[in-house]
């Protein structure tokens, strides 16, 4: 029976990390008020990024209040620091500082945990028009948990919309946000889920792990007979 754990373990392992493990549910949370209801117990506050109007490279590496780095990027140009009513002139349900895609084109943003999470949230501006927001989430090994199409509010509207998602494993690794053309955005805090977060493991370091473990299934067969 132990070496047939062992077994399974080994082909969990080398799954893994050719993508195909199995993901939590997915579950959106997609309303004005729906931070409250996410009930994250983690943020990323952009305002460390420094104030009103700086230039941020890209990519760069952020880390959240509760220690969980992240590396967030975009296609092409810069982000920018923006704050709410004296740089951006949108709706969201806060205060908490904003980060700016800087321009037309920029996206997809790309956010990238060092940890694995249970959730993350946030609220969207595009600068101009109402527009669907295409968010994609994955999961270690680059493999794909679910794509969605929400609409988000420009900034003429009254709130912009929280829109979060929770797995109901600690599984998601990164996330992707992208929306039409000529339509950059601006967005408030994250709110993260890190309850039993762990390191995302490397792809390679998870095949030689099931590799190694089968390995050693196969010697201990072989001194058994």
């Amino acid at each position: 029976m132990r070496i047939q754990k062992i077994v399974a373990a080994g082909l969990f392992f080398a799954a893994i990390a050719s993508g195909t493990a199995s993901a939590g549910v997915i579950s959106i949370t997609d309303s004005p008020t729906g931070r409250a209801l996410f009930g994250g117990n983690d943020i990323v506050d952009w305002g460390v990024l420094g104030g009103n109007f700086t230039v941020v490279s890209n990519p760069f590496n952020i880390s959240s209040t509760g220690g969980i780095g992240l590396t967030v990027s975009q296609s092409s140009g810069s982000f920018q620091r923006r704050d709410l009513s004296t740089g951006w002139g949108g709706n969201f349900t806060d205060g908490s500082t904003l980060l700016w895609t800087g321009g037309d084109d920029a996206h997809p943003m790309s956010l990238v945990f060092n940890s694995l999470i249970r959730g993350i949230g946030f609220q969207i501006n595009p600068n101009f028009s109402e527009t669907t927001t295409h968010i994609e989430v994955f999961g270690a090994g680059n493999s794909l948990f679910g794509a969605f199409d929400l609409t988000t509010n420009d900034r003429s509207q009254s709130s912009a919309d929280f829109i979060g998602f929770t797995s109901d494993l600690v599984d998601i690794a990164r996330i992707t946000i992208s929306q039409g053309a000529h339509s950059d955005f601006a967005i408030n805090q994250l709110s993260l889920i890190t309850v039993g977060t762990q390191q995302v493991p490397e792809p390679s370091a998870l095949a030689l792990l099931g590799l190694g473990l089968l390995g050693l299934v196969v010697s201990r067969k072989s001194k058994a007979s």
